[in-house]
């Protein structure tokens, strides 16, 4: 006879796949050595238990880096947006005074400097503006 004590920490730890430890899995890996010894089923049961914490923490990592990827692609989406907004109102006035405040919120990008410079110099300008 065995008895194995332990808490749920071991059992409602999530796999790489999301997936749950759960009883019966550890219930299987009990059933499965049931003739080692205490410690070794112990340690066979830490082992596995940080196998699962590992490939959690590997995961957790993977989706940091995805989540920081997609909100620097829609950062990006929301500067084009401001960006066309902005060009494509119908008024000069109008896209002079939001191309200002774009490039209080964009400082370092240079196609709002370089739209902003079109409207107020007009095409003629255009190119000397930019130089300057």
């Amino acid at each position: 006879d065995l008895l194995v004590m332990y808490t749920d920490g071991i059992t409602e730890a999530f796999n790489e796949y999301n997936e749950l430890y759960g009883d019966d899995r550890l219930t299987n890996l009990i059933k499965k050595n049931n003739e080692m010894s205490a410690e070794e089923l112990k340690e066979k049961i830490a082992k596995q238990e940080e196998e699962v914490e590992r490939k959690t923490l590997e995961l957790d990592e993977r989706i940091k880096e995805t989540t920081k990827e997609m909100n620097e692609k829609l950062k990006e989406v929301e500067y084009n947006t401001e960006l066309a907004i902005a060009i494509n109102k119908s008024k000069n006035e109008d896209k002079v005074e939001e191309l200002k405040k774009l490039t209080e919120k964009y400082p370092n990008e240079f196609q709002i400097y370089s739209e902003l410079a079109f409207c107020l110099t007009g095409e003629k300008k255009y190119e000397e503006a930019l130089v300057n």
